[in-house]
């Protein structure tokens, strides 16, 4: 039974990946709903010794699963990879419900990506005060964007920071040091900020 499902395919596209990237997006959400029950209204001073470094392994869990919140918008780019067909004007001609397919499956990502980095921001608020809420998200961002493209162009896995460290590392100095990929790196930084801030004051004017 799990074997057929995880071969259902739309249009050469495993059915069993969307799940997946949406699965490795909820997961920093639920990481930061989890912290913020435990430690919202505890000062950093107020913790023990133990609960600090539960507090840092559970953050460096989030932190490195949080880019996949921002892969996931970035998933958009196949809403017309697998036409069988395209027409004169790139139209999915009998594949027509493949565009409304990924565009909602990457739009998942975007109130994943606000919610769980306005959710950590606001823990750190509560732990060390309002200029690390204010700070955190202008410095989160750029490292998001940096491990998106590890995911997206050189295809790295969250949990790859344990087993291939230096990998990893060399394939950042690299990017720094490539026009190509800091250009990439600007665009989506700059994307990034948009969505987030952008969300940030319209929920403030609902408010």
């Amino acid at each position: 039974m799990i074997e057929t499902l995880l071969t259902i395919q739309v249009n050469n596209y495993y059915v069993a990946v969307i799940f997946w990237n949406i699965f490795l997006a909820l997961l920093p959400c639920l990481i930061a709903w989890r912290l913020s029950r435990g430690y919202y209204l505890k000062k950093w001073g107020n913790m023990s010794q133990m609960n600090h470094l539960l507090f840092g392994l559970v953050f460096l869990v989030w932190f490195f699963f949080f880019p996949n919140t921002a892969y996931l918008i970035a998933d958009v780019r196949h809403l017309a990879d697998y036409c069988k067909e395209l027409d004169y004007f790139r139209t999915c001609v009998d594949e027509a419900w493949v565009v409304p397919l990924f565009f909602t499956y990457s739009l998942i990502g975007v109130p994943t990506f606000y919610y769980s980095l306005k959710k950590m921001a606001t823990i750190l608020e509560k732990l060390f005060g309002k200029t690390v809420r204010r700070l955190f998200p202008l410095l989160m961002i750029p490292i998001t964007a940096l491990g998106l493209l590890l995911g997206l162009v050189a295809r790295f896995n969250s949990w790859e920071v344990i087993y291939k460290p230096l990998n990893i590392i060399k394939t950042v100095f690299g990017y720094l040091s490539d026009e190509t990929m800091l250009i990439n790196l600007l665009a989506y930084t700059l994307m990034l900020y948009f969505v987030y801030y952008s969300i940030d004051f319209l929920w403030k004017k609902r408010k």
